[in-house]
């Protein structure tokens, strides 16, 4: 019987066709699983891990933030002020979620780290969206821009972050958090003043935000950290036999 033998064009379109789906393929998958976004990684398993956790050093972040912020320093607007600072402050507690979720023991603090994961994440993409939506760029500022106009929009959350600049790194605040033994109790003491530096700058927000968006955005972060804050702290108190402190 006589073998059939495809015309030689044919099976070179054939090769070349096979030959550009696999390099295609495998670029969707590289984009798939390596782009985090323009701001952070997303919440997706182990994003942030104890196992790669560096030891804590200052960052570039860091040492940005931690510059001379003198007075007439301001160029940005209110508005893009709030963004820019939430869209690393939500990124970094998101990170500390990831990475203290296999370690945590207490359902409660599991629970909270997966609302921090799901909630937030969807709050960075809601910010990144507005902030490109009113400025062009779903970029934030660096630090050595973001910190200047915080201290004379919102000092108190300014000041805050400024004790603890772990607040704005996400490696440095995983790092944290893997140095210690007590998963769940550190999560609770870490979160807990990252919640209320959040809530410092939303309540300035929620009265000097031109946007209605942002507004409205400010009185979520409130009411949901809020209401965590007060979970965590009813949860150390049981965890370590103290009485709860109420919420001023």
């Amino acid at each position: 019987m006589p073998r059939f033998r495809l015309p030689a064009p044919i099976v070179a379109a054939l090769c070349l066709f096979l030959t550009v789906g696999v390099v295609l393929g495998s670029t969707l998958a590289g984009a798939t699983s390596t782009d985090r976004g323009p701001v952070a990684r997303q919440a997706t398993p182990a994003a942030y891990s104890c196992d790669t956790a560096a030891t804590p050093v200052a960052t570039p972040a860091m040492d940005m933030a931690m510059g001379d912020h003198g007075a007439g320093m301001t160029t940005i607007e209110f508005d893009q002020t709030y963004i820019d600072m939430m869209l690393p402050h939500h990124a970094s507690v998101v990170a500390l979620a990831e990475a203290a979720l296999p370690r945590l023991e207490n359902a409660e603090i599991q629970t909270i780290a997966m609302t921090i994961i799901s909630t937030q994440s969807a709050e960075i993409e809601e910010l990144s969206a507005l902030r490109e939506q009113l400025y062009g760029s779903a970029m934030p500022e660096p630090m050595d821009v973001i910190m200047p106009a915080m201290a004379e929009y919102m000092p108190e959350a300014h000041d805050m972050m400024m004790a603890d600049m772990a607040m704005m790194d996400s490696d440095a605040l995983v790092a944290q958090f893997c140095a210690q033994t007590d998963a769940d109790l550190t999560f609770i003491d870490l979160v807990i003043p990252h919640h209320e530096s959040a809530i410092a700058a939303s309540e300035v927000a929620v009265t000097d935000a031109a946007s209605p968006e942002l507004r409205t955005f400010a009185e979520e972060v409130i009411a949901a950290q809020q209401a965590e804050i007060d979970q965590m702290t009813t949860i150390r108190a049981t965890l370590t036999g103290e009485a709860a402190t109420p919420a001023a």
